[in-house]
């Protein structure tokens, strides 16, 4: 095989795994390799309207490039949410940490049920100060404090809420709608996996804390 089959192979690689990638930026950049490599091919063999048209794509996917670096550039958290950011999520890219909390809303509970067990969770809920109660046929088997995730469950296994959560005194939550969440995936798949990172650590952490 020679140089100029092995780029067009390459260049056509990259233009079906641009059709895996979940998130826009990845998919522009496969798309301006695999332009990239078509118009070197084309220069090398001698087909000028293959290079014409892929200057043009290259171009058009390069401005595209630059917008979405420049929104990611261009997200600015307010010191509030910068210190949740801080507190909960510290290694999380601002721009992902920004896609999933605008999607949520601020909330304030005073010695309100959250969850009823045996009952459907529409909500996932962040607690950022403030304690909930945990029980289980009405007996409290544990606590909630910053940091703690309610609803999680429901959200992860789709089935209803295996504990009721009460919110003892007054309670500040972030909540999510279950159904924006599921379409965080397709909205801004790095967020969502960022939101995975963040349950899976909050049931581990729940894990031990009932081991000991």
């Amino acid at each position: 095989m020679d140089g100029s089959t092995l780029l067009l192979n390459v260049a056509y690689i990259l233009l079906v795994s641009a059709t895996f990638a979940r998130a826009m930026l990845p998919l522009r950049v496969a798309l301006l390799g695999a332009a990239v490599g078509f118009v070197v091919y084309g220069s090398i063999v001698g087909i000028w309207t293959m290079v014409g048209w892929n200057v043009l794509i290259a171009l058009m996917h390069m401005v595209q490039i630059r917008r979405l670096l420049r929104l990611r550039r261009s997200v600015v958290l307010t010191d509030e949410e910068e210190g949740f950011r801080e507190q909960f999520a510290p290694d999380a890219d601002r721009f992902d940490f920004f896609s999933l909390w605008q999607l949520g809303r601020e909330e304030f509970r005073e010695n309100d049920c959250l969850t009823a067990q045996g009952c459907p969770v529409d909500s996932l809920r962040l607690v950022l100060d403030g304690t909930v109660d945990v029980a289980v046929d009405g007996a409290v088997i544990d606590h909630r404090e910053a940091g703690a995730f309610i609803g999680e469950l429901s959200l992860v296994s789709g089935q209803v809420a295996s504990a009721e959560t009460r919110a003892t005194g007054p309670v500040h939550l972030r909540t999510w709608r279950q159904s924006d969440l599921r379409a965080l995936d397709e909205m801004n798949p790095s967020a969502a996996r960022l939101l995975d990172r963040l349950i899976t650590a909050d049931l581990a952490g729940k894990v031990r804390s009932q081991g000991h």
